[in-house]
């Protein structure tokens, strides 16, 4: 998926496909602003920018989630390096018996 719009709705398209992310900055291309060094979540990212650096939610952004990237580029910056990597986190499911296999018998010694 490819998606060019503003960078505010590129990071809200991730959040609606993917609502377990960590998205971190390339401080290369977005200068000083440092988050967190382990990444933050979307609502997270967009209240930092909002309140340090709104114009930025309002760039140009060119959003490439794939099965090989997940990045955001902010092409006046730079259409080669991405500003923001979004690392994907899969949602562990809770262990269960799956249910076309019989459950366990419990045998009791005594």
């Amino acid at each position: 998926m490819t998606l060019n719009d503003c960078l505010q709705v590129c990071l809200l398209a991730v959040e609606s496909r993917h609502p377990h992310q960590s998205v971190y900055t390339n401080e290369s291309i977005v200068g000083s602003l440092k988050v967190k060094e382990e990444g933050c979540g979307v609502e997270e990212m967009i209240a930092f920018l909002e309140r340090f650096a709104p114009s930025l939610l309002m760039a140009k952004a060119a959003l490439v989630l794939d099965a090989q990237e997940c990045s955001i580029y902010l092409p006046e910056c730079s259409a080669v390096k991405p500003a923001f990597r979004i690392l994907l986190k899969k949602h562990t499911p809770t262990l269960r018996t799956p249910i076309d296999q019989p459950r366990p018998t419990l045998i009791a010694v005594g």
